[in-house]
């Protein structure tokens, strides 16, 4: 057996939890952390750092250095896709499986929806969206989802999404 057949790859996930501290919370009973996985690992993420300086002078002065003034909030981007193009061995097994009566897979735009249930809407238990951990290898980066830019660029002969692409920027 070679080393190739042992190792799974590791899909990024976003844990979405209802305090700052993403803890599950045993005395409400959330015993179960709602989670988003994603088919596909994004090629690539940005993290951004930013410092702010000030640079204020009074008039008829001569120029004056920058003076620190504040750091920004670290904030990381992600090209996120869902796709429903049967490509892979595994959509293709969930797709058989649903033709033979078993449970279907939910589209590209219901996934789309559940994304933004889970990450970007206000959840009415805590009045605000819900608090973000994404895990993928060496990335654990606590957020909360800043924006998303939902784009579906591919489309079955019916006019249904087949592929989106989640452009997401989310903040500490």
């Amino acid at each position: 057996m070679s080393l190739l057949n042992t190792v799974k790859l590791e899909k990024l996930t976003i844990r979405c939890f209802n305090n700052a501290q993403r803890e599950i919370n045993f005395y409400k009973r959330q015993v179960e952390v709602e989670s988003f996985s994603f088919m596909f690992n994004p090629e690539t993420y940005s993290q951004y750092y930013e410092n702010k300086y000030d640079r204020k002078q009074g008039i008829n002065t001569s120029g004056r250095k920058a003076m620190y003034s504040f750091t920004l909030p670290e904030r990381i981007s992600l090209k996120l896709i869902l796709d429903d193009t049967k490509v892979t061995e595994y959509q293709s097994l969930a797709s058989l499986t649903a033709s033979f009566g078993g449970a279907s897979e939910p589209n590209v735009y219901q996934r789309v929806q559940d994304f933004l249930t889970k990450t970007c809407y206000m959840d009415g238990e805590i009045h605000e969206p819900k608090y973000l951990k994404l895990v993928w290898g060496q990335l654990n980066f606590d957020c909360r989802l800043g924006s998303v830019n939902v784009n579906y660029t591919l489309f079955d002969e019916h006019g249904r999404a087949l592929r989106a692409e989640l452009d997401t920027v989310c903040k500490v």
